[in-house]
């Protein structure tokens, strides 16, 4: 039922481990003699959790898409303060 659902997620899953678990060498044509540099950056956005960054739900998500930033990933409907509050900015 979920096929492609299962086929993006296990890609995902696979591109994520691949950049998780990749070696990240010196660079040997950098050198200032006290520090060493490394060929890959060492955190990035991509770094971070697929359940952090996606719902993989596929009965919530179907289509296996980001989430948009609310915080820490949760629905609006449940912040029921911070929706209250947002229409009562200023008007103390």
């Amino acid at each position: 039922m979920f096929a492609p659902f299962d086929r993006r997620l296990a890609r995902l899953i696979a591109e994520h481990e691949a950049l998780i678990f990749r070696p990240n060498e010196v660079d040997l044509s950098w050198d200032n003699g006290i520090y060493l540099r490394h060929r890959y950056p060492v955190l990035t956005a991509a770094h971070a959790r697929l359940t952090w960054r996606y719902d993989l739900n596929a009965a919530t998500n179907p289509f296996l898409l980001k989430r948009k930033g609310w915080p820490l990933g949760m629905p609006l409907s449940s912040q029921p303060d911070v929706l209250r509050d947002v229409g009562q900015v200023g008007k103390h």
